[in-house]
């Protein structure tokens, strides 16, 4: 006879609530914990990346320490790296295979960190989920710091069980998205306005675009400039046509290091290609459209963020997984004093005053 998934009733206020009382055990991923050796080739991380659908991973010594993670973003910085230090010489062919030698022959060690966005920040098993949001939010911010993971660790052995991500907590949270109650249907241009305020200490957060037709290459390094782990790319009327995320970069070899070359656009629509998908219209959104929505086509697209369009079609925002983490956290209404009831698929350990 096969179990049924027990359930329980979990009455809370809203989403903060929600947040304190779920432990990260609960929704960390199940499927064994990818760690990279220190020593592994960069061309050989991107095919883990591609194969196993991550952008980031602990890397481990000789001794099976952990070094810290190395991130997709990290190697876009490198490729940038590379690409600075290309002459101009009359054998173009000839300086892009060295290059690409240099880039996918770097070891995972030297790369770690690089980008110095992503560090190694640990949590407790058996913290809340708004222990993991503050880190992710607030915590990382006040440090200048953009932490999209944290390491699940076992307090008496201090070893690295599992990684917990932003995008776990964001599924969890959409699926359960009633909790937002009022604020999921406000307006995200209003949020962001709102939020602005919450983060003045911190830069505001721009729009980065490229022309289409700029090569990879330089796309990528204009990420690096502006420190940013995407490119809106736009048409010759200024319209959004296709959207270059530093995970794309994801399987490049040096077979394959020439396409950077190509036309951003051109690169982008290879590269799904090779996935055997097809390049689509970027998924957007208005200043209008409410937070429950944003969320919804972030989820149902699987991407970390959405450009919002004014009404010509021009990029005039972003909102990110990180952004939604920070409204949820900072802008949330104070509850009302009735409590919804919320079936969950296994029991949990409530603390509830």
């Amino acid at each position: 006879e096969t179990l049924q998934p027990r359930t329980m009733t979990l009455f809370v206020r809203n989403h903060i609530d929600l947040l304190k009382n779920i432990s990260i055990d609960r929704i960390v991923s199940t499927r064994p914990l990818i760690v990279i050796d220190h020593q592994t080739r960069i061309e050989e991380v991107l095919l883990i990346f591609n194969e196993q659908d991550l952008v980031s991973a602990p890397i481990k010594d000789e001794s099976g320490h952990c070094l810290g993670f190395i991130d997709i973003l990290d190697i876009v910085f490198l490729l940038s790296e590379v690409y600075s230090k290309m002459t101009s010489t009359p054998d173009l062919v000839e300086n892009i295979i060295i290059k690409s030698s240099l880039f996918a022959d770097q070891k995972a060690s030297t790369v770690a960190d690089f980008s110095k966005r992503n560090p190694f920040i640990p949590v407790r098993q058996g913290s809340s989920l708004a222990e993991a949001v503050r880190l992710m939010t607030l915590e990382s911010y006040s440090r200048n710091l953009h932490v999209h993971r944290l390491a699940v660790v076992d307090p008496t052995e201090l070893k690295i069980q599992q990684i917990i991500s932003r995008s776990d907590i964001f599924r969890f949270l959409v699926g359960h998205i009633s909790t937002l109650d009022k604020l999921g249907q406000e307006e995200i241009g209003s949020l962001l306005d709102r939020l602005e305020v919450v983060r003045s200490n911190f830069p505001k957060r721009q729009v980065v675009s490229s022309p289409m037709n700029i090569p990879a290459i330089e796309a990528f390094k204009k990420m690096r400039l502006e420190n940013v782990s995407s490119l809106a790319l736009l048409d010759e009327f200024q319209n959004l046509v296709a959207v270059l995320s530093a995970s794309d970069l994801r399987g490049i070899t040096k077979e394959s290091f020439p396409q950077l070359f190509l036309p951003a656009v051109q690169f982008l629509a290879l590269q799904f290609m090779r996935k055997e998908k097809i390049l689509v219209p970027p998924v957007v959104c208005s200043l209008t459209t409410t937070l429950e929505t944003v969320m919804l086509k972030l989820f149902a697209s699987r991407i970390h963020r959405i450009f919002i369009l004014d009404t010509f079609g021009k990029p005039i925002r972003v909102v990110s997984l990180s952004d939604v983490l920070f409204i949820l956290e900072n802008l949330a209404p104070q509850p009302d004093q009735e409590v919804t009831p919320m079936q969950i698929d296994k029991p949990v350990t409530i603390r509830w005053v």
